[in-house]
């Protein structure tokens, strides 16, 4: 059976803990990623609410992912219209220990695109701190009723084979199947190769989804493998669910894991509240220290939007060249409409307005506006980081 436990030895490129979290917080920004401590500060908290501890541990993360939605409720934030993205770290806790944490999230959207983006992003991360050669797990627990049948089956099959369980697992089965079965993980066990697959219980939409998830992460050329024996909580994960091996550096342990969390928020607090996040966990040999929150200062001229599937699939590539080229630019990706996306341009004031239509999806171009003027001109999206700096010049 394939270990998802092997860790792969990595040159990171003489990066310290500080500038670990310096360039995830310079990629994720340039990605249109906020501060959290940013999103928060304009708001008031309104309730306060409790996450018992045993609950907490269900999204495998120690609590990064349900902690951020906890806060989120207590602030009534706002999450639609555009959906929310925003960054955290605890480098700025004095009692952060010996353990950093990073982490993507993408709140108030059930669009596919949301999981292509933050995984986009954190290729991005992994590939400037050196590790060249990230590949993601990726698999799909599927809707509440996909998951239902899934657990249905796994109970079925570990109560088949009660007594060939460690012991370890058979008590965690008692308590709940998904221990159980997070036990016969990490030991490798014959039993876990044989569980039923979440993939083959998917609804109709559910597979859609998955489907669109792919298309968008190839297109990006995110570096993939699907693997059917990547299972997570169901009460914490829907859908899509994503996992590089772990990675050491001179003593450091990093590890990369996410997914959607649709289902975590009523689970824990008796609201839906979907959403992508991705989290970067760097063990470290020494205690690591607290660095100030950093200030990311841009000031974007362009606003990107684009109109229906196929640009869509493409709109991660004119990004990745954007953020590339160095050009501060806003984007609304995860926008369902492209009148949203319009009228967020409108309310941002930039001078400029990329576009990618249908039409242009398939001749690689895009229309740049000047919004002031109305004036537009087809570019190919290979020279546009030229074109761009040349109207900004």
């Amino acid at each position: 059976m394939k270990s998802a436990f092997t860790p792969a030895h990595f040159n990171m490129t003489r990066v310290l803990h500080t500038d670990f979290h310096k360039r995830a917080t310079c990629i994720a920004s340039s990605y249109g990623f906020l501060p959290f401590d940013d999103v928060l500060r304009s708001m008031k908290r309104k309730r306060r609410l409790s996450l018992p501890a045993a609950r907490r541990k269900i999204d495998s993360l120690n609590g990064e992912i349900s902690g951020a939605i906890k806060t989120c409720l207590e602030y009534d934030m706002p999450l639609e219209n555009p959906p929310t993205l925003f960054f955290q770290t605890n480098q700025q806790n004095k009692k952060t220990g010996n353990r950093l944490v990073f982490g993507l999230h993408v709140l108030g959207t059930k669009e596919s695109i949301a999981e292509a983006l933050a995984l986009k992003v954190a290729t991005e991360i992994a590939y400037d701190l050196g590790i060249k050669d990230i590949q993601f797990r990726v698999n799909t627990m599927g809707d509440k009723d996909s998951s239902q049948k899934f657990t249905r089956d796994l109970v079925v099959y570990l109560r088949k084979n009660i007594n060939a369980l460690p012991a370890q697992a058979r008590e965690a089965f008692k308590k709940d199947p998904f221990l159980a079965l997070e036990i016969l993980e990490k030991k490798e066990h014959g039993l876990f190769a044989d569980i039923p697959k979440p993939m083959e219980y998917l609804s109709t939409d559910s597979r859609k989804h998955f489907r669109e998830v792919l298309e968008y992460i190839e297109t990006a050329e995110i570096p993939y493998e699907l693997d059917d024996l990547l299972i997570k909580h169901r009460d914490c994960y829907s859908q899509t669910l994503f996992e590089a091996r772990p990675y050491v550096h001179e003593g450091s342990l990093l590890s990369i894991s996410g997914g959607r969390y649709d289902q975590l928020s009523r689970s824990l607090f008796g609201k839906e509240m979907p959403g992508v996040g991705i989290v970067f966990s760097l063990s470290c040999a020494k205690k690591v220290r607290p660095a100030p929150l950093l200030s990311i200062q841009k000031d974007p001229r362009v606003f990107f939007i684009h109109l229906g599937f196929e640009a869509k699939l493409k709109s991660l590539f004119v990004v990745e060249k954007l953020r590339t080229s160095r050009i501060p630019f806003y984007h609304s990706l995860v926008a369902r409409q492209f009148s949203e996306e319009l009228h967020h341009a409108d309310e941002l004031s930039v001078p400029y307005i990329v576009i990618m239509g249908q039409r242009e999806a398939l001749e690689d171009a895009v229309i740049v506006r000047n919004r002031e003027t109305r004036a537009q001109e087809v570019v190919p999206i290979e020279t546009l980081s030229d074109y761009l700096h040349t109207i900004r010049a």
